[in-house]
């Protein structure tokens, strides 16, 4: 049991089938395996994940990589945003909404944007969301881009239904003025295309944005 933070919290250690069937005579047929993990007591509230790895008893050496199955959260779900967006993308992702953004900002800070997501159905990709700070000609001034929910829970392991936030940090151009457009929109990272809103369009405006320079 993994936390967000890559900290192991609890394992267990032992052969398949508890070592009744040699894994050299485990053929295609499937062998059930009890494992039992006892969660501490102070676990803290967070998003947990569960990894089975395999290895070598004699040199402790791994066959593979940890392979991530299923994550759970403790604790309640993400405050529910104060401004609601719904908008919803093609391959099931949908963007809730997010807390109100001030009108007007200064010039060189750092907003703090939480967004809040979820799955309409299962998801296929690992996406990234960009966030777009456009000006009046729709050219980018700053931009953030990360995946929601990290490596840690990437969104083709999200459970339909189950809310997801994110921080985003965007700092503001210090020559910005005027107003702009701040955009949100979904890619995938290996090829750069864009996932379409069911709108037919890429990209969600989130909100506009009037920029002081005093």
């Amino acid at each position: 049991l993994v936390a967000n933070d890559g900290t192991v919290v609890t394992a267990q250690d032992g052969p398949p089938a508890r070592g009744l069937i040699p894994t050299l005579l485990i053929f295609d047929q499937p062998v059930p395996d009890l494992k039992t993990l006892a969660l501490p007591a102070t676990l803290a509230p967070g998003r947990y994940r569960l990894e089975i790895s395999a290895y070598d008893v004699a040199t402790v050496t791994p066959v593979g990589p940890p392979l991530p199955f299923d994550w759970f959260t403790i604790g309640p779900p993400p405050i529910t945003p104060t401004q609601l967006i719904d908008a919803r993308w093609t391959d099931g992702l949908q963007l809730i909404g997010t807390d109100v953004l001030p009108s007007t900002v200064q010039a060189g800070e750092t907003l703090t944007l939480r967004l809040v997501w979820a799955a309409t159905a299962p998801i296929t990709q690992d996406y990234t969301v960009f966030l777009h700070l456009v000006d009046q000609t729709g050219q980018p001034v700053a931009q953030r881009d990360q995946r929601p929910g990290g490596d840690f829970y990437p969104t083709s392991a999200w459970k339909v239904g189950e809310a997801v936030d994110d921080v985003y940090p965007l700092t503001i151009p210090v020559d910005a003025t005027g107003p702009y457009r701040l955009l949100v929109g979904v890619y995938h990272a290996q090829t750069g295309e864009r996932l379409q809103l069911t709108t037919g369009e890429d990209q969600s405006e989130l909100a506009v944005l009037q920029v002081d320079n005093k």
